[in-house]
């Protein structure tokens, strides 16, 4: 008797906690995002190959900025750090990083550089750390590291019927930024992009074999919505080849009006409140299920 008063009080009380959770968050979303800072400085990239680079200390906030004009930078960043990772880490040989920084410079620069309009709208977004370059004994300076960048896109059909979707691509942190919470922080900059052109929702594509992005990407609250097992994507070979390869990919999307709650949180609210007894498990069931698999 005991274990089932304890499972209803459990079901009940938890209910109104996470609606009040809904309401807070929403109404902060909801608000106009702040403008981007402007860049006053310059920046530099540094290479990141996992064998000879230290990771930096981050001891200063990491800027982010929107960027519309000089990829250059971005596209080397992406490449040592999406690409040698495709290589299992092995150091692109000086042909091969050519030309994906080549072949990735003309894709930020069709997608991101272009004007907006009333059918098409991007944004691309670059991590900068200031850093002390003590080389000059003289005079301290500061000076900009290009650690990570991202984007977001939506093209909006000319029937009214067809429900635009804007996707979010070219997510990539270098080595000396990773754990320090940069990638979270360039994903929240593209849904804040995706609510200030009036969207609900955001979505992206992933290599099913890429673990740690699609754990990161489960951890913000985007689901699996479809699969393709036909899709290809580029691999760096030892002998400095660039092979076409076929690949199985995942469409994930996230609401963005609603916060994100990982994919296990249903199941834990479904065994605690299970633990009540036979009322409290109908409870749960009938309850905490639906509302999860709406808001997911």
């Amino acid at each position: 008797m005991f274990k089932l008063i304890c499972g209803i009080v459990v079901s009940c009380l938890l209910l109104p906690v996470h609606a009040f959770q809904y309401i807070s968050t929403i109404s902060k979303r909801l608000s106009p995002p702040s403008l981007p800072p402007r860049r006053e400085q310059q920046f530099r990239f540094v290479a990141t190959t996992s064998s000879t680079t230290t990771r930096l200390k981050i001891v200063q906030a990491v800027e982010i900025i929107e960027e519309k004009q000089n990829f250059e930078l971005a596209s080397q960043c992406f490449v040592d750090a999406f690409w040698a990772e495709k290589a299992n880490d092995r150091k692109l040989t000086s042909d091969q990083k050519r030309k994906l920084e080549r072949d990735q410079l003309y894709e930020f620069r069709r997608r991101y550089g272009g004007p907006t309009s009333n059918y098409r709208q991007s944004a691309f977004f670059i991590a900068l750390h200031t850093s002390d370059d003590a080389s000059d004994s003289r005079k301290m300076k500061q000076r900009r590291n290009v650690l990570g960048c991202a984007g977001v896109e939506v093209e909006i059909p000319v029937d009214p019927n067809l429900k635009p979707s804007p996707i979010m691509s070219n997510l990539a942190v270098a080595l000396p930024g990773r754990r320090n919470g940069l990638a979270i922080k360039l994903v929240k900059k593209c849904e804040d992009k995706c609510r200030q052109w009036g969207f609900a929702s955001l979505a992206l594509v992933v290599e099913k074999k890429n673990k740690k992005a699609r754990a990161l990407y489960n951890k913000l609250g985007y689901r699996i919505i479809s699969r393709d097992p036909d899709s290809s994507t580029l691999l760096p070979l030892p002998d400095g080849r660039i092979q076409k390869c076929k690949v199985t990919t995942l469409t994930m999307r996230r609401n963005l009006l609603l916060p994100a709650f990982p994919s296990f949180l249903p199941l834990l609210l479904f065994f605690v409140a299970a633990g009540g007894g036979g009322m409290s498990m109908i409870l749960s069931t009938t309850t905490f299920f639906p509302l999860f698999a709406f808001l997911s």
